[in-house]
């Protein structure tokens, strides 16, 4: 058996619907287990793979340098002998420095963020752990400032869980600056369980998606999961929150953000359906909170066998197409990843899938 973490990038030009160029690589191993969590284009227009492998005991972490070509480079192994290490997002500053964020298990479940130098050596490594408040945590996904600040988005549990989700801000030396909740029960007491996928910094705000349970307006002894978006303002503080849709049938889960104008942002994710059938979902909302509308698509435009299609990613390619990190197929889970070009109506203009591949989906671009 060969199993081998696999990337592609997709060259865009402005006859993208009439053709385009790809590059595939493969990296890995034969007889181990890979995946890819994320792909960041690097100061240097390389590319930065952040991913792991299954260790003979642990999980560990596993980060691949390529120049601008996909050419290998270097990689590095994070790991620990006593832990697992999962790393699920990362991000770089202007002078090459590349920050890693995931959990560790040891002694239990907490966030962790690691520096790594333009040379690929690690600087400093931190432990988040905040036991004295919380029972564990970790990290989903992370940004650097203009001012280079670092900021991890985190999940901690408690038994009142009423603080579980948080930013935290970090120096260059990885010293804590702040920690803050968002989403609160003490400021929002109808919210449960809110969970969040990514950060995305748009114009000067933030914008925070994942999903939460929220009851409906006439029965507010049901809670329902709903895709949730959370508006900060420049000095991380909470504006606004959203739970989306609370008035129609919408139960599911937005995994990102993306700027359509000024004042009106895309999220997308999924719509859980009956029959244990997903469809994507395009949320519409703007800079105040207000909701907008949605489009989803559906599993039928794809094709006459797809019981599932969700997108976990997307970017603009010009002003009217979108390029969308999916999974999707005939299964109800173990699906392949895939790309969708979109139109913010929910119409597909091209689709492909990965055979066998289902590791995130991780967009990597570059534009005539």
């Amino acid at each position: 058996m060969k199993t081998f973490l696999y990337i592609s990038t997709v060259l865009l030009s402005s006859q993208f619907l009439f053709g385009q160029q790809k590059t595939e690589v493969y990296f890995g191993m034969q007889n181990r287990n890979e995946w890819a969590r994320e792909i960041i284009e690097l100061y240097d227009l390389g590319y930065y793979i952040s991913g792991g492998f299954e260790g003979d005991e642990f999980n560990k972490g596993w980060n691949i340098k390529t120049d601008i070509n996909l050419e290998f480079i270097y990689d590095k192994v994070m790991e620990h002998e006593l832990s697992t290490v999962a790393q699920f997002a990362s991000a770089s500053d202007n002078n090459g420095n590349i920050y890693v964020t995931g959990f560790t298990t040891y002694p239990d479940q907490w966030p962790f963020v690691a520096k790594i130098d333009s040379c690929g050596n690690k600087a400093w490594c931190r432990i988040l752990q905040y036991d004295s408040e919380f029972e564990d945590g970790d990290a989903n996904d992370i940004l650097i400032t203009d001012d280079n600040e670092i900021i991890i988005l985190a999940d901690f549990d408690s038994e009142e869980e009423f603080d579980k989700l948080h930013l935290i801000g970090l120096n260059e030396n990885g010293e804590v600056l702040w920690i803050k909740p968002y989403a609160s029960k003490t400021d929002h007491p109808w919210i449960r369980e809110p969970n969040a996928y990514s950060i995305k910094g748009i114009n000067n705000d933030y914008y925070i998606s994942g999903y939460c349970y929220w009851p409906y307006p006439d029965d507010t002894t049901h809670f329902f999961l709903r895709p949730l978006f959370i508006g900060i303002d420049s000095l991380f503080e909470e504006k606004w929150i959203l739970p989306f849709a609370p008035l129609d049938s919408v139960f599911g889960n937005a995994y990102s953000s993306i700027k359509l104008n000024d004042s009106v942002i895309m999220g997308v994710g999924k719509r859980r359906l009956p029959d244990n059938e997903v469809n994507s979902l395009l949320m519409f909302y703007n800079n105040n909170g207000e909701q907008l509308g949605y489009n989803q698509i559906f599993n039928e435009q794809i094709g006459p066998n797809i019981k599932r299609n969700h997108i976990r990613d997307v970017v603009r390619i010009n002003d009217s197409l979108f390029m969308a990190g999916v999974y999707y197929g005939p299964e109800n889970s173990g699906n392949p990843v895939g790309e969708f070009v979109i139109d913010t109506a929910a119409n597909i203009y091209n689709h492909e899938f990965r055979p066998n591949t289902v590791s995130s989906p991780s967009l990597i671009k570059t534009y005539d």
